[in-house]
């Protein structure tokens, strides 16, 4: 009985670390994520503040026509 409840706490103090573990690497993630977002955000009111490019038609066709 006393080597079974030693495991089981074995086991359960090797979960704890488990899970502390993952949670770091969930919090780093997520904050990867939050500055990727923030990234993402201000190129795209980067790229709507530029002013589209202009089509104008050549006057003349190029000279391989």
């Amino acid at each position: 009985m006393k080597k079974r409840l030693n495991e089981l706490e074995s086991r359960l103090t090797f979960q704890d670390d488990t899970i502390q573990e993952l949670n770091k690497v969930l919090i780093h993630q997520q904050n990867q994520i939050d500055n990727l977002v923030s990234q993402v955000e201000q190129l795209k009111h980067y790229i709507q503040s530029m002013e589209p490019p202009t089509m104008e038609k050549p006057s003349e066709p190029p000279p391989h026509y």
